[in-house]
Formats: structure tokens, C-alpha cells, sequence
């Protein structure tokens, strides 16, 4: 099974278009190229590739969040409904995990972020849920979170 690429790695201000510095991470040479910017923020998408739509997501730390989109799409598992349905049908080799965005102040990754869905969304290609349901999934997870410390 080949691993999902990684395309549009952007460097510096983040600015510059996508289509022009890809990288592929089955060539030997992507590791390198990543290297300097592992353990940096970033706004990354999982793309597949048939539609063009897009799950747009937040890195504190580049290298975990690639991982972790490797390990959904390689045991062919996600959260997202929609994009399991599509990794069910077509497979890891469906998708690309794209790096969008170098952001080198954290404290900037949700204001990128909703830039980047703003786009998706206008496009309509993205995966990703209304506002109104990520903010709901987060405040049930947070009341349950706290109830459980209540109880102990």
C-alpha cells in the first residue's frame, strides 16, 4: 500500500500558491524537505483526490498530526462521516494529506484555520462540519470531560 502524499508545502509567510512547491512523500527526497518543519503549526487538509473536497484541520505539531491522518487513512477509520465513507469506498491511496499553511505563531492556527474553510466551503469542497456542530461535538465532549472530574 503506497502512503498517502503530502503536497503544498508552503514556506514563510504561508502565502504563496500551493501548486507551486508540491512534494510527494513516496520520493525519498520529501522526507528531507519536511525535516526543518516537523514540529511546526501548521494548517493541513486530507484531500481526496477524485472530488477535490477537503478535511481542513489545525497542527500544533506538524509530524503528530500527519501521523495521525496516516493512521485513520491507513486503517481506513475516521471521524468525519462523510470522508469515511469516501476512504471506505476508495482507500487510503484516495487521499493526500496537504500542508496549506506553515504557522509560526500558534496562538494564529483558528483564525488561519477558518480562513482556509471559508475557502473549502465556498468551493464546496469540504468535509469538514458546520461551525454550529464542531462547536457542539466540542461542548459535549467538554461537559462530559467535566462531569467525569466532578465525580471523582
Amino acid at each position: 500500500m503506497r502512503e498517502p502524499e503530502v503536497t503544498g508545502i508552503l514556506e514563510g509567510d504561508g502565502q504563496r500558491n500551493i501548486e507551486d512547491h508540491e512534494m510527494d512523500t513516496t520520493h525519498d527526497n520529501s522526507t528531507a524537505k519536511l525535516e526543518g518543519h516537523l514540529m511546526e503549526s501548521a494548517i493541513v487538509a486530507v484531500v481526496h483526490v477524485a472530488s477535490g473536497k477537503r478535511l481542513i484541520c489545525s497542527a500544533k505539531c506538524l509530524s503528530k498530526r500527519l501521523s495521525d491522518q496516516r493512521r485513520c487513512l491507513d486503517s481506513r477509520e475516521h471521524k468525519n462521516p462523510d470522508l469515511a465513507a469516501d476512504l471506505l469506498r476508495e482507500g487510503p491511496e484516495g487521499f493526500t494529506l496537504t500542508v496549506l499553511e506553515f504557522v509560526p505563531d500558534p496562538t494564529l492556527l483558528r483564525q488561519r484555520r477558518r480562513v482556509h474553510l471559508q475557502q473549502a466551503r465556498a468551493a464546496g469542497k469540504c468535509y469538514n462540519l458546520p461551525d454550529s456542530a464542531s462547536l457542539l461535538r466540542t461542548t459535549v465532549a467538554t461537559e462530559a470531560r467535566d462531569n467525569h472530574l466532578a465525580i471523582i
